[in-house]
Order: structure tokens, then C-alpha cells, then sequence
């Protein structure tokens, strides 16, 4: 929302290369040149009055620009930049509006002045570029995928009138999903008690792609992944599971029966783990903008009557709250991803005695996630902690065993 405490934007002092023209607009200057009828008209339009021309007022100049992608408003004024453009790799949006926001008044039109025109610069032309369409609307490629910027321009005559701060424009990755045989691998470490990686616990997880394209528990494009862990000497394997991954067209990744996994780490867990009904949860997204989400359908989990050795029956309330980050630039064996999105996981658990009511636990277990578009999860980790439920007055400490599991490599086959 604009304000009427805006400044003006400090202005530019040089111009930026590669700039296309959106288009020009011309109005009347207000001034008569010595010639009437057609010759007048004509030598306004042509600025045959160049030596007499209207000199552009100060208090005219735009203080910001405002861009409305669908019913989205992304502004940039002396606050700041307010929000940023985001295309897909190969894709276009076909209509951004652009808006001035006028000085003073802060109404948003039409770029004004004598001979106005607007330009823009996109910092890096291999990740995106503009095309014009008018003096008002333009639109935005996605070359490959990156992150750049751009800086819009309003000229009156050859004058610099406003100049933007840079807008952030980010290309996402249309990799949808790896290809069958596919083989991802990463390193694999415990965390203790006090949440710090064991570094001799090192072992290796590999992850391959068994089969794609599949219709799952509701879902379509669904793949297939088999997980094996191996022994810290790589001599055998230490476990293995299947894991079911299912990446939406607006970026979002699902993993199937994730909760299960979650519960497992917790000491005793595996007494109402069984309990949980398998359900895919949005663990993650491709894009770049932060957001909050309920990371299941139905917001939680109940459960009933649960057994817990030395407890008694107890009922269970769980909610997985998701608080995704956007792009933070994530670091792992296999390289430096800059445009990796960070997702943090809150897997709140309350427990009461069953036909009490007597709570006797309210804690939560904390993840997180940073993901590549191109290669899919980089880092994964669970935080090692201490869950304290408090029965008819006994205290029962249930412990976390944490991890963190890092990209190595990706093999296509």
C-alpha cells in the first residue's frame, strides 16, 4: 500500500546498457510554436520547436512504479522494492501493466513529460529478457534458469526522469522429475543430544529411481525412489525403504507417508507411528518467494487411544506447520546452488490421557529442507532434541535422534 510519507527515489546518475524502448507517448507541450494549424501541429509532434520546448517540471516526476502481474501489485518506491518477478525456464508471462506513481498525489498512470519513454535494462540477458508490447504493458521471458534483475526507466525528451531501484527477476527450472535409473547420493550423519553432527557416524544413502510417471494415493507423476543406507564402512547395506516424491506444476514437492518418518525418531515412536495414516505432505517448493503452509490436508492428525508402554492410553493431536524461506543460497558436497529455496518443518504433538484430558506432552519436532529445482533435495535434517512429557506427576524424557543427509552426486543414466 502507498503512503503519502513516500520520498522521492534518488535518481540514477548514468544509464544502463541494453536498453529496449517499450514505445513513446506524446502529448501537447502547451505552448503554441509560431505556426498555426497543421505546420503547429506538426511541429509539436516532431519537437520542430526544439529551441522553445516545455521544460518538464519537477514536481511531475514519478517517485516509483508500480508492475501488476494477474491481480498480484509488486511496487517499487522510496520504501523500497515490494515483492519480484518470477518466470519459469522457456516459459513467458505475456502481460505485466506498468504503472508511474506520480509525486505528491501518488497516483499511478501513463508515463508523462515531453516526448516521454520508457526503457528498462535486465542485468543479466542470458536469464531473461522484455519484450514490448506498449507504453503500458510488456513481457517477461524466462531464458534459463537464474536470478538477475531489472531497472526500468522514464525519459522526458532525452532526460532521465526516474530511475527504479532493481527489481529481482528469478527464472525457475522446468525440471520437473528425474528420469527413470536415475541415481542420487548423498552423505548421511546422526546428530547427538546436544544437536551436533557425529562426524564418524558418516555413511552413505543413495537414492534411485525405480519408476516415474505413476498414479499414487491420488496423485499423478508420482515417483518411485528406492533408499538404501549403507554401514559407516560402505561394506553392506544398513537399511532400505521406498520413497514416493510427486512435484506439482506450481513447484510444490510432495513426499508421501513423510510424518511416519518424522515419528520414527523419536524414542518409543514406533508405538503410534503405525497409527498414523500414510498422507502426503507438501514438504517443499520451487519457489522463490517465502510463504507458510499447513504441510497436510485437514490441517492435523488424531489419533486415539493410543498404547504407550508405561503411559497408558493417551490421545494424540499432531499439526505440521511449514515456513518456506524462498531462495537462500545452500552449499553441499555436490556445489553451490544460488537459486536453492530453504523450507523449515514444525511438527507440533500434543498428548493427553485418554478420557482424562490430563495433557502430558506439548512439544514439537523441527526439520528443514533446502531444494534445487534441477536436482532436487540438497540438504535434509532433522534437529536431535529432548521431548518431556509429564505423567501424574513423573517426568519422561524421549529423545530425538537426529540427522542431516547432504547431496553428493547425481547420476543420469
Amino acid at each position: 500500500m502507498i503512503n503519502s510519507n513516500h520520498t522521492d527515489i534518488i535518481q540514477m546518475a548514468t544509464t544502463m546498457k541494453a536498453e529496449s524502448t517499450f514505445g513513446k507517448s506524446w502529448r501537447n507541450a502547451g505552448r503554441a510554436c509560431a505556426f498555426a494549424g497543421l505546420v503547429a501541429l506538426t511541429a509539436v509532434i516532431g519537437s520542430g520547436c526544439s529551441s522553445d520546448p516545455v521544460a518538464p517540471s519537477s514536481s511531475s516526476f514519478p517517485v516509483g512504479v508500480a508492475l501488476q502481474v494477474g491481480k498480484t501489485d509488486k511496487v517499487v518506491d522510496s520504501s523500497g522494492v515490494h515483492g519480484s518477478l518470477e518466470v519459469k525456464e522457456g516459459e513467458t508471462i505475456d502481460s505485466i501493466h506498468l504503472q508511474f506513481i506520480a509525486k505528491g498525489s501518488l497516483a499511478r498512470g501513463a508515463a508523462t513529460g515531453v516526448t516521454p519513454k520508457v526503457t528498462f535494462t535486465v542485468a543479466d540477458s542470458s536469464i531473461a529478457a522484455v519484450d514490448g508490447l506498449s507504453t503500458t504493458d510488456f513481457r517477461l521471458r524466462g531464458k534459463k534458469a537464474g536470478t538477475t534483475t531489472l531497472v526500468i526507466k522514464q525519459y522526458s525528451s532525452d532526460t532521465v526522469v526516474y530511475t527504479s531501484a532493481a527489481i529481482p527477476i528469478t527464472v525457475v527450472s522446468t525440471v520437473t522429475s528425474f528420469k527413470l535409473g536415475d541415481t542420487i547420493t548423498y552423505d548421511y550423519y546422526d546428530r547427538d543430544s546436544t544437536n551436533t553432527r557425529m562426524q564418524d557416524s558418516k555413511r552413505k544413502q543413495t537414492w534411485t529411481v525405480a519408476e516415474t510417471g505413476l498414479s499414487f494415493q491420488g496423485k499423478t507423476n508420482v515417483t518411485k525412489v528406492i533408499e538404501v543406507n549403507y554401514t559407516t564402512s560402505g561394506a553392506s547395506e544398513f537399511s532400505r525403504d521406498t520413497i514416493y516424491l510427486q512435484k506439482g506444476d506450481d513447484g510444490s514437492v510432495y513426499e508421501y507417508d513423510l510424518i511416519h518418518k518424522m515419528i520414527l525418531h523419536v524414542q518409543g515412536g514406533d508405538a503410534f507411528a503405525a497409527a498414523v495414516t500414510p498422507r502426503w505432505v507438501r514438504m517443499t517448493s520451487t519457489s522463490q518467494s517465502s510463504a507458510t503452509w499447513s504441510g497436510i490436508e485437514g490441517d492435523s492428525i488424531a489419533l486415539t487411544n493410543v498404547p504407550i508402554a508405561g503411559v497408558g492410553n493417551i490421545d494424540l493431536l499432531m499439526r505440521l506447520a511449514v515456513s518456506h524461506k524462498g531462495t537462500q543460497s545452500a552449499t553441499v558436497p555436490a556445489g553451490t546452488y544460488g537459486d536453492a529455496t530453504h523450507t523449515d518443518h514444525s511438527l507440533k504433538i500434543d498428548a493427553k490421557v485418554t478420557g482424562l484430558g490430563l495433557k502430558v506432552l506439548s512439544d514439537s519436532l523441527a526439520g528443514h529442507i533446502d531444494y534445487s529445482a534441477k536436482d532436487g533435495v540438497l540438504r535434509q535434517s532433522l534437529e536431535s532434541r529432548m521431548l518431556v512429557a509429564s505423567v501424574f506427576g513423573t517426568s519422561y524424557i524421549l529423545t530425538v535422534d537426529g540427522y542431516d543427509m547432504e547431496l553428493v552426486s547425481v547420476k543420469h543414466k
